[in-house]
């Protein structure tokens, strides 16, 4: 069974060290404690200072169920904030995800890779099968 709960404690912060990349250059973050999803699309949320502390808890990576009707509008994100301690900051990175259906991923609020198009209309919706599929490279700067 699907298991969302509401988000209630504070959003514990990931911070991505070069220590934490396995012997591929991989950090899953998936399966990191932290992710937020919420039904519906608004590019506001985007925004990394978008307020989504009422959103629920939910790991991308315990997706084995559909997500109930009560909580799918047809559209749906999931955020997750993360920072890079100084040994990431300038080093080429790539993003790799797996879905089935249509998907934006945003990094500082930019749009960073879309795979396929989503439509609320089915047979409209361009749908992809992203697993193995690799995003063009990403350099992570210091905010500072």
């Amino acid at each position: 069974m699907l298991n969302i709960t509401p988000a209630t404690a504070p959003k514990p912060l990931f911070v991505a060290a070069d220590s934490l990349f396995n012997t591929r250059g991989i950090i899953y973050l998936g399966s990191q404690e932290g992710w937020r999803f919420h039904p519906g699309d608004d590019l506001r949320w985007a925004d990394p200072d978008f307020d989504d502390s009422d959103w629920r808890l939910y790991k991308p990576s315990g997706l084995t169920d559909p997500i109930p009707d009560t909580l799918w509008s047809g559209y749906g994100w999931f955020r997750f904030l993360f920072a890079c301690d100084s040994s990431v900051h300038g080093k080429v990175l790539y993003l790799y995800f797996s879905t089935y259906g249509a998907a934006e991923v945003y990094l500082d609020g930019n749009l960073v890779k879309k795979h396929g198009q989503f439509s609320k209309n089915l047979p409209d919706e361009k749908r992809c099968m992203s697993a193995n599929k690799i995003s063009p490279p990403i350099t992570l700067q210091s905010k500072e």
